[in-house]
């Protein structure tokens, strides 16, 4: 309002302009069609591209930082349905720069950062001033993370353009996070976590192709617990469904290589895989997991035991190799060693027997 002092300066007009351009640059958001574009971009590389791409909404910016909490999307590989993704109390010990342009100039992204640094080179020393703008990015209480704004040495404020321009970046990001979710929940199995038949068919490929372009052997091992419908009978079936969760995670603890473990029926799992001869051996899984179990049944303080009979099989493939055939294999290898377990169990019980 004239208060410093200025003279030959028409305040009312140049006022009247700077509106003038809000509302243009508002209008041009308004038509850009960001939010559309960016819920249908179903890849995160393509979702960053885009981000960048929509910062000329951005009136004169000259830096901008989006920084993700860790594991915001939920992209752990020990993915759990049972377990609780939300988190509403802060950001993360470390963030991750998932975008960063300085002076409009796209910049080295997806490294880590602490958090209480708040992004990278904010301290280091400069010749002008810069103020930055920090935006929390969130949905409801759910923290996603937050987005940084500077209009380098300009004396500029951030608008309604750029609020707006902030909330689709939210909801875009809410909507990636739920989506994958919900295509990550499409491939598991709801009690236990591990990969359902559905995620086991869309995995295969990938372990197959490894197994033949790089000539390793394919392991395959079938897992089937023993007494589960005694467990179901005496305890009951939430007891029944904890040991099928205890069976689900020995087995994946045990896993060293690219294997990857399927519930495909009530007490049945599937592990298929590659392995590195010189290293290991399939019976080195078996083992594995024969020993994690003993050491569950030894302190877990329940009345009964977890017993499990598994097969495996394992040979070098080809393009022309039927892998239902190895899975019968393995199969019909584990359905032996159960024979052979509820023979020794029940000698064990005639032994025991008053005479």
């Amino acid at each position: 309002g004239q208060s410093c002092g200025c003279t030959g300066v028409n305040i009312n007009l140049s006022g009247i302009l700077r509106l003038k351009d809000k509302l243009d640059n508002y209008t041009r958001f308004l038509d850009s069609y960001m939010m559309e574009s960016l819920t249908a971009t179903t890849h995160f590389a393509d979702f960053i591209s885009k981000f960048y791409h929509y910062l000329y909404l951005v009136s004169g910016y000259s830096d901008f930082f989006l920084c993700l909490c860790d594991k915001w999307d939920a992209s752990q590989d020990d993915y759990n349905l049972g377990r609780a993704e939300y988190k509403n109390n802060g950001y993360t010990d470390e963030m991750i720069l998932a975008l960063a342009s300085e002076n409009r100039k796209l910049l080295e992204c997806n490294t880590r950062f602490k958090s209480e640094d708040m992004i990278p080179n904010l301290w280091v020393s400069r010749e002008k001033p810069k103020a930055y703008y920090f935006t929390p990015l969130h949905f409801n209480d759910y923290c996603i993370g937050y987005s940084v704004l500077s209009y380098g040495d300009k004396i500029k404020a951030y608008d309604i353009t750029y609020r707006n321009w902030s909330r689709n970046i939210m909801n875009s990001l809410e909507y990636y996070r739920v989506h994958k979710q919900l295509y990550r929940a499409s491939s598991r199995d709801i009690l236990t976590g591990v990969y359902n038949r559905g995620g086991m068919k869309q995995k295969l490929p990938n372990i197959l192709d490894d197994a033949i372009k790089n000539h390793k052997k394919l392991l395959v091992l079938m897992a089937d617990m023993d007494n589960m419908k005694e467990i179901n009978d005496t305890y009951g079936h939430i007891e029944g469904d904890n040991t099928i969760i205890t069976v689900s995670k020995v087995i994946q603890s045990c896993l060293i290589g690219n294997e990857i473990c399927a519930r495909i029926g009530g007490d049945e799992f599937l592990v298929i895989g590659t392995f590195d001869e010189t290293i290991s051996s399939p019976e080195d899984l078996i083992n594995r997991i024969n020993a994690q179990i003993e050491h569950y049944n030894k302190h877990s303080n329940k009345p009964y035991e977890v017993k499990v009979s598994m097969g495996v099989y394992s040979d070098y493939i080809t393009k022309d190799t039927n892998i239902d055939a190895l899975i019968d294999r393995a199969d019909y290898i584990m359905y032996e060693n159960k024979a052979m377990n509820k023979l020794k169990s029940d000698q064990s019980n005639d032994d025991d027997f008053p005479r």
